[in-house]
């Protein structure tokens, strides 16, 4: 279950008791260790009203990531003031609803996934995750997390791939191209104009100035940005479609 889910939880008992139908239904919640399934502090959840009845109805962003045991215990109350009860208990994985990667101020934005966009050569653009992205919880703070860039060329429609390290499955993000000119052999987006490529000083913002990318016909750049966040890739795709230069006609003297 999700962060941003609301929930419910419903618990269904036959009373069979011929002395008294008046009882007591109560809902306790506990953290759990994942790994040795123990409890490890209750939750308590006092302001909740259907606490005590046998749906328990749980409000989105009531639990933090991890695993919880819910205990439904249902007590029969004798007319002589004893008490007898059964309880019944499950748990509950809740996870991170996950991020909304996105790194470009558009008019109409498309977050995550993969977006197209066409530049002028000459025009300077700047990729700033820090800026647009969010976490669906509004739990993470973004500014924490390490975003990495790869570039490909797609050629009449054919895409060349995302380089890598040769002999393994590595890939080489921009990053590790202007940290080590030895890899920009293996760059087929910028390796004629690397000194136009620029990142802040946390390496998480990219900036492609104007003249980084010439037109080529048929030619489309595809930015690949990612992150990881509790163990998951997110990511966005960028196509980049160059526009040839503009062609001024010239008048004919006669």
């Amino acid at each position: 279950m999700k962060i941003s889910n609301m929930f419910s939880l419903i618990a269904s008992a036959t009373i069979i008791c011929n002395a008294s139908l008046n009882n007591q239904k109560q809902w306790n919640i506990y953290s759990v260790d994942p790994i040795t399934g123990n409890d490890l502090q209750q939750i308590t959840l006092s302001s909740n009203p259907t606490i005590n009845y046998a749906e328990l109805v749980l409000q989105p962003k009531t639990f933090l990531a991890g695993l919880y045991r819910f205990v439904f215990t249902l007590a029969m109350i004798n007319p002589d003031g004893t008490t007898l009860s059964s309880q019944v208990d499950t748990f509950v994985n809740i996870i991170p609803s996950g991020l909304v990667l996105s790194t470009l101020s558009l008019s109409q934005p498309m977050y995550g996934g993969s977006i197209e966009i066409s530049r002028g050569q000459a025009q300077t653009i700047t990729f700033n995750p820090f800026l647009f992205s969010f976490d669906i919880d509004g739990i993470a703070t973004i500014t924490t997390l390490t975003f990495k860039y790869a570039c490909e060329l797609i050629d009449s429609n054919i895409e060349k791939g995302y380089p890598v390290k040769p002999g393994t499955n590595q890939s080489i993000y921009l990053t590790d191209v202007k940290q080590n000119l030895n890899l920009v052999k293996y760059d087929n987006c910028f390796n004629n104009t690397l000194s136009l490529v620029s990142f802040d000083s946390s390496n998480n913002i990219l900036t492609l100035i104007g003249g980084s990318m010439p037109y080529v016909a048929n030619r489309q750049y595809q930015i690949y940005v990612s992150t990881v966040y509790y163990s998951t890739e997110y990511y966005q795709k960028v196509t980049i479609n160059i526009l040839p230069p503009p062609v001024l006609p010239i008048p004919l003297i006669s």
